[in-house]
């Protein structure tokens, strides 16, 4: 069929409102996913202060530091000091662990001492250190007492990462970095 005059016209504004009104869905579900995700993505979130970090025996390694859930807590060495520079995509590895602002950090392990807190310049959560180390997760980790993240080194924003276990006496000492190519994440 042929379309003529003011109905081809009239048929493209119907087309370019439609398209108008897909690109405004297609946003709002990308809203709405970055804001579910938002919400879940705080899985280093302690609420009680009861034991926010604790020391276990895991194999290989001495008394690691765990979070709350026994999941091992890794340290950058580039962020010593309190110094963070894990954000944007680092953050899909490696979740910082966090409190809410007023926490009182504790733990039974006598790890109270060397336990502090920073405010991450991101997003402005308060994240927890040890020893000023900030404190992470790291997300190819399984299940507690696993150490896939230990010696990794990866790149994040131009900036080289070596990662290492958080035992009682500072971070886990190592050989050399493990930089299997591909992140040391097994892909």
């Amino acid at each position: 069929m042929l379309v003529v005059g003011d109905k081809a016209t009239t048929l493209g504004r119907q087309d370019d409102a439609m398209n108008v009104r897909h690109g405004l869905l297609r946003r709002i579900g990308i809203a709405t996913a970055l804001g579910v995700l938002a919400a879940c993505g705080s899985g280093g979130q302690v609420g009680s202060p009861d034991d926010v970090v604790s020391a276990k025996d895991v194999s290989g390694i001495e008394q690691v530091l765990v979070d709350s859930k026994g999941m091992t807590l890794y340290v950058a060495e580039q962020e010593a000091s309190r110094k963070i520079a894990c954000t944007d995509s680092c953050l899909a590895l490696w979740e910082p662990l966090t409190v809410s602002e007023g926490t009182t950090l504790s733990s039974d392990d006598g790890l109270t001492s060397s336990l502090s807190t920073v405010q991450r310049p991101d997003n402005g959560d308060t994240q927890v250190t040890y020893r000023g180390y900030p404190l992470y997760t790291f997300t190819e980790d399984s299940g507690a007492g696993e150490l896939a993240g230990d010696n990794v080194t990866d790149e994040f924003g131009g900036t080289s990462f070596t990662w290492h276990a958080m035992t009682m006496e500072g971070p886990a000492p190592s050989s050399s970095p493990s930089d299997t190519g591909g992140g040391g994440y097994g892909y």
